[in-house]
């Protein structure tokens, strides 16, 4: 592998900082943005904290086992030392300096995971200080309120499903027939379900004039008939 190659990739890795989760643009309009309501947007940053609060913990457990990793190393490493001493055979001798290499190696791998899952709990971290803000600003708003709250449950589908309806007329792509479904099994006094049924009923009062209309230019297309006979009576 090319040396200055490498060195090339190094200066571009070492030029600005990446760092390993989402940025921040993402977590505001993508994870908390998309969401349409208020209320919505606090549940779906709980979720989100309580997310990468259990990945620190899985991390953290990560960084334990391989802290245990290390010290069996370092016991075997004292090991081989300790058998180097009494070794006179060469080959006993040659074979003994590779298991250490080996376990050398593997000491400096566990090293580095450790270094890498320390970094990736920092950036977690960075996650979860910008979803608990957010959380503190959007309460300041409204508080959250629990999930199975029927007037906050109602105005979150309300909102979704209007917009999915309203999209979806908006690109002029066929309405999906769950989405109708979904929005008629809302309650009556839902605006959603009262715009979609406005909006049937116009279309199926369209469709009754088109085909009316279609049938009327049909009738106007047909040939008359002549009733008069063409024969002419026999003598």
């Amino acid at each position: 592998m090319s040396r200055e190659l490498i060195k090339k990739a190094d200066k571009i890795i070492n030029k600005i900082r990446m760092p390993d989760r989402h940025s921040f643009f993402q977590l505001e309009k993508f994870l908390i943005g998309k969401e349409c309501t208020c209320q919505a947007q606090l549940w779906q940053i709980t979720r989100e904290i309580s997310t990468r609060r259990e990945a620190i913990e899985s991390l953290e457990t990560q960084i334990d086992e391989t802290q245990d990793s290390l010290e069996l190393i370092d016991i075997s490493i004292e090991r081989v030392k300790t058998i180097n001493e009494s070794l006179k055979d060469e080959l006993d001798i040659r074979e003994s300096k590779i298991n250490m290499r080996k376990a050398q190696r593997n000491q400096d791998l566990l090293i580095k995971s450790i270094e890498k899952t320390k970094e990736k709990i920092k950036y977690t971290l960075e996650e979860i200080n910008f979803l608990v803000q957010a959380h503190e600003d959007l309460s300041k708003t409204e508080e959250m309120k629990p999930f199975d709250d029927v007037k906050s449950q109602k105005e979150y589908w309300n909102q979704k499903l209007l917009e999915e309806f309203n999209l979806s007329v908006l690109l002029s792509n066929p309405l999906n027939p769950d989405l109708v479904k979904t929005i008629l099994a809302l309650d009556d006094a839902s605006p959603v379900k009262h715009h979609v049924v406005n909006i049937l009923e116009q279309t199926r009062k369209s469709m009754i004039e088109k085909k009316k209309s279609l049938i009327g230019k049909n009738k106007e297309k047909l040939p008359v008939k002549n009733t008069e006979s063409n024969f002419e009576p026999t003598v």
